[in-house]
């Protein structure tokens, strides 16, 4: 996973960083989407740019990322999925220079798109 372009005339948070990784890694794997859910709060905002199904909070340990998704055709069980999502971004958070800033990262699904579209999208 390669950390997302981002432009240096704008500096950033860690959080922001973080959540722009996550987004990366939603991005990169075809059996999710992003969900924001019915009043868009699973949001991030970077300036006045959304970060849609990323939450980025300062916790105790760190950064905690919590990633709202929707299932898309899922191949293998979503608990897989889930991890898989975790070490990418935990991954890229590394090569970024923020794997120390990264706390606890969950994984919610919210809905399973077997075909149409996402209910909460």
């Amino acid at each position: 996973m390669i950390a997302p372009a981002l432009n240096p005339e704008r500096p950033r948070s860690a959080r922001v960083r973080l959540a722009r990784l996550a987004e990366a890694v939603i991005a990169a794997e075809p059996a999710v989407e992003p969900a924001v859910g019915s009043a868009g709060r699973w949001l991030t905002f970077d300036a006045d740019e959304p970060i849609e199904g990323v939450v980025a909070a300062e916790g105790a340990e760190g950064i905690e990322i919590e990633l709202h998704l929707i299932a898309r055709r899922p191949t293998g069980p979503l608990p897989h999925v889930a991890e898989a999502l975790r070490g990418a971004l935990r991954k890229a958070a590394g090569q970024a220079g923020l794997g120390s800033r990264l706390g606890e990262v969950s994984v919610s699904f919210h809905d399973i798109d077997l075909g149409g579209s996402g209910a909460l999208r």
